[in-house]
């Protein structure tokens, strides 16, 4: 009975370490940041690696993105067409989200460094091609034309460099962090 108690400790330490860190890490969001250099889609890969419950996984990272946009869409004044627009592509930024911790459940079941780059890449194309794929489709900036897809795309480089930059930078912070404390603190392995 003991050893029941030890384990549901160790499970519920090592799980509210995991949801503070994607919580701190969603906080940054409202900082200052490069455009598109969040903690975005290292707060979805990170989820998908360490919280094995497949609906934990995709729950609590959704929750602090959801608590975040809040914060900042009341931050600013939009005007009824921009708040329409923002909402419109953020619901491809949440597309992307989810794919990413799909994604991550698939390649991060084993947590080392080179699955952590290659998975947090692969989440800053993913980002890149869905969201950009949700301004072409807003039809407010582009024309709907293969010109008007081509130029989306082109224009939106400069914030993919961003993007992979901060997916990197983060994911490095959460799953350098978390691996620090395991060693620390091997109950939590």
């Amino acid at each position: 009975m003991t050893n029941y108690f030890l384990n549901m400790n160790k499970l519920n330490i090592k799980w509210a370490i995991i949801v503070a860190m994607i919580l701190i890490a969603a906080a940054f969001r409202i900082l200052p940041h490069l455009p598109n250099a969040t903690p975005v889609a290292a707060m979805g890969l990170f989820a998908a690696a360490y919280l094995r419950q497949s609906w934990q996984a995709y729950l609590v990272p959704f929750f602090a993105m959801i608590v975040s946009d809040i914060y900042v869409y009341s931050q600013n004044d939009y005007s009824t067409y921009s708040m329409n627009s923002m909402l419109f592509n953020s619901f491809f930024t949440y597309i992307a989200f989810g794919l990413s911790i799909f994604m991550g459940q698939k390649l991060l079941q084993k947590v080392n460094f080179k699955n952590v780059i290659v998975s947090s890449l692969l989440g800053s194309l993913l980002f890149f091609v869905v969201s950009n794929v949700g301004v072409f489709a807003e039809g407010m900036l582009y024309p709907k034309t293969f010109a008007g897809l081509f130029d989306c795309f082109f224009n939106a480089i400069p914030f993919y460099k961003n993007t992979w930059v901060g997916d990197l930078t983060y994911s490095a912070i959460l799953f350098g962090t978390y691996e620090l404390v395991k060693m620390k603190n091997p109950v939590l392995a």
